[in-house]
């Protein structure tokens, strides 16, 4: 019988996409959040305030960037940081799976922010037969 690993920090389990558990028993996550202080946070902000300026719609009749989302808290926080730097993202949700009525709403609050949402759903009557 197999034993899943867990972290000894966070205790999140091997089967984790990409997360990978060192020989100490500490998984991937924790060690780079570990190094989070040794990040040049304000160059960071530089760097990507210089990619949005090289990409920016000057007369915004285009947008700067695209944005997957799922409605989920890290999107929403992408796309509000993109609008507090000044960008116009085009957030794009692929509709997969059953969206939560959390998801939902919180695509209707980055409509009513003034993002366009472009949302993508398979039909679910050819999806079945594959």
């Amino acid at each position: 019988m197999n034993t899943i690993l867990y972290c000894k920090r966070c205790v999140l389990p091997e089967t984790k996409p990409d997360l990978q558990i060192d020989e100490a028993g500490i998984c991937s996550a924790c060690l780079a959040y570990e190094r989070r202080p040794e990040v040049d946070w304000d160059a960071r902000r530089g760097e990507l305030l210089d990619i949005l300026e090289r990409y920016r719609s000057k007369d915004r009749s285009n947008y700067d960037c695209v944005i997957p989302v799922s409605g989920g808290k890290d999107s929403m926080f992408q796309t509000i940081k993109i609008l507090e730097l000044g960008g116009n993202p085009l957030c794009v949700s692929a509709q997969t799976d059953m969206l939560t009525d959390l998801g939902r709403r919180n695509l209707e609050v980055l409509r009513k922010l003034g993002v366009d949402v472009l949302e993508y759903q398979t039909n679910p009557v050819i999806r079945r037969k594959i």
